[in-house]
């Protein structure tokens, strides 16, 4: 079972793939954490 997403993206507005899968998985009930360049 997927517990949890991460997504590595510095523009998410703009990324269409990283985007759509952050929404899949919200609509799913799976918790996402974006990870972003400042972040780390």
């Amino acid at each position: 079972d997927i517990e949890l997403v991460i997504a590595f993206n510095e523009n998410i507005s703009v990324s269409k793939g990283t985007l759509n899968m952050i929404e899949q998985a919200i609509r799913a009930g799976i918790p996402v954490e974006i990870i972003r360049e400042d972040t780390y």
